[in-house]
């Protein structure tokens, strides 16, 4: 067995604390990444929502202005 001085216990009790850190910021990050990756995402969603509603209401008119035509040509 290998015998430790306190100082050497103490140095890699820190090291190990400074990876545990380094670990907890990069979990947080992650998270926060996660957060706005799912924004993003019900952002897009919602544009596409939108685009595809004006695009029925289009259509519509079109619709109408197609059997207003029929109706005047006819």
């Amino acid at each position: 067995m290998v015998a430790f001085s306190y100082r050497t216990y103490k140095k890699l009790e820190q090291e190990q604390q400074h990876r545990l850190q380094i670990l907890v910021d990069i979990l947080h990050k992650e998270k926060k990444i996660e957060k706005i990756l799912k924004k993003q995402s019900n952002t897009v969603e919602d544009l596409e929502k939108s685009i595809n509603s004006k695009l029925n209401t289009i259509r519509v008119y079109l619709i109408n202005i197609q059997f207003s035509l029929s109706e005047i040509l006819h």
